[in-house]
């Protein structure tokens, strides 16, 4: 700003004009810009690139939407990070720790990484990532604030990649072209020194990358999977053979969850006994022994499994949804014990694109037997016309499968291609 005057303005009348005189400028000036305001700090511009005059007058120009220049900005610096963990409510926290009790992380996947609380108590704070379990990060610093249920934390890169400088919209510039991959982008300005604003009090925006052809991203909720159990003989099952009948809107699939419900054997045969029996279609039951049960809980009565429908604190009397989870209705003849089963979830991760590879591509993975170091390629035809033949160099010699892929017929380790076809459960090999 060259200069600033104070012109008093009378009361009442909306007719008045101000006249600037004996204006001076350098010998390199070709024209000027003149704003007004009610104080120094609230301008706007009435009039842009003036010619060079001695005096300007103001008959009462509309003011723009534009304010005086800014000696403490020049331009503004473009960083870019990738999201290693998207964001998660936080169930478990501590003055150095926080996690989701349903994350199945990988130990030390996270190590020297960024973990930041988006949302909730504590807000805008990153640490970096001293450790991480199944379910828990830990900082190498204790928090500020520490965080609580109402947080939502992620992880992301430890460092800032430069992205691009620029003093004037739009602004590009190049990352990975990782489809389906969350990019974080935070934006400094900066002065002709190219000193940066604090990034703490800079804006930060994500923005989740849609790959070369476009946004082809899914436009709804996936259909329901196709899964086998597989109990692994130490207290444990696994989820094998995940699929989908049809891959419509599963192509941004990073995880998946499942719900467990289950009766603890150590807690014997149930006690609780209906006190009368049951028809197929009936809706309601009533036990022996005063239960509490939230609505949407899960009980099985034989080999049916029946829906809570509304909750009851301490009573007797049930109504349910019969015959779910793919169980059929069936007569219960007393006297029968009634299991209120336990839930617990788990949050499975997909690698990147698990179930979006393309006909006609094939991708190296290397064999999880430990002391072998080859690797194979996948098959990845979607009706499986193609084979791809590896060959473990420890365990020969390679089993061929249903669909025509080859795996070796010794190995203890279980396959988990992507592939197209609806899943079938694999036998241990």
């Amino acid at each position: 700003m060259s200069f600033i005057i104070m012109a008093i303005i009378p009361a009442g009348t909306n007719t008045n004009s101000v006249t600037l005189i004996s204006l001076s400028f350098s010998s390199t000036a070709a024209a000027f810009h003149v704003y007004r305001g009610a104080n120094p700090i609230q301008l706007l511009r009435i009039a842009s690139n003036v010619a060079i005059a001695q005096q300007f007058i103001d008959n009462g120009a509309t003011p723009l939407l534009m304010g005086p220049p800014d000696y403490n900005y020049d331009h503004a610096n473009f960083y870019w990070r990738l999201e290693l963990q998207p964001p998660e409510s936080v169930d478990i926290y501590c003055a150095s720790t926080v996690g989701n009790s349903t994350l199945n992380m990988l130990p030390a996947e996270y190590n020297g990484a960024t973990v930041r609380i988006t949302e909730g108590t504590g807000a805008g704070q990153e640490q970096i990532v001293a450790a991480n379990t199944a379910t828990t990060v830990t900082t190498t610093t204790n928090w500020s604030v520490e965080p609580d249920a109402t947080s939502v934390f992620l992880v992301a890169d430890s460092s800032w990649q430069f992205g691009a400088s620029s003093s004037s919209s739009p602004v590009s510039f190049v990352v990975p072209n990782r489809e389906g991959v969350t990019v974080h982008v935070s934006g400094r300005a900066a002065n002709v020194s190219d000193d940066e604003a604090s990034y703490e009090l800079s804006p930060l925006t994500s923005w989740q990358i849609s790959g070369s052809a476009g946004d082809i991203l899914d436009s709804d909720i996936p259909g329901l999977p196709a899964f086998g159990l597989f109990p692994n003989g130490r207290g444990g099952i696994e989820a094998v053979s995940v699929g989908f009948t049809s891959l419509t809107n599963t192509r941004t699939i990073s995880a998946g969850t499942l719900v467990l419900g289950y009766w603890d054997e150590l807690n014997g045969p149930s006690t609780v006994m209906l006190t009368a029996s049951m028809g197929t279609g009936d809706i309601a039951f009533t036990v022996t022994a005063a239960v509490s049960a939230a609505a949407g809980d899960l009980v099985q009565i034989d080999s049916e499994i029946m829906v809570v429908q509304q909750a009851v604190t301490a009573g007797t009397t049930f109504e349910v949804a019969r015959a779910s989870h793919g169980t059929s209705a069936a007569i219960h003849t007393i006297p029968v014990g009634v299991y209120f089963l336990e839930q617990k979830t788990f949050i499975m991760p997909f690698v990147q694109d698990f179930l979006a590879v393309r006909p006609a591509e094939a991708m190296l993975i290397r064999c999880p037997y430990p002391t072998c170091g080859s690797r194979r390629p996948t098959c990845s035809s979607q009706i499986h016309e193609e084979t791809a033949r590896w060959q473990c160099k420890v365990l020969r010699p390679p089993a061929i499968l249903a669909c025509g892929h080859y795996r070796a017929a010794n190995c203890p380790f279980r396959w988990r291609a992507p592939w197209r076809s609806k899943p079938t459960l694999l036998r241990r090999f």
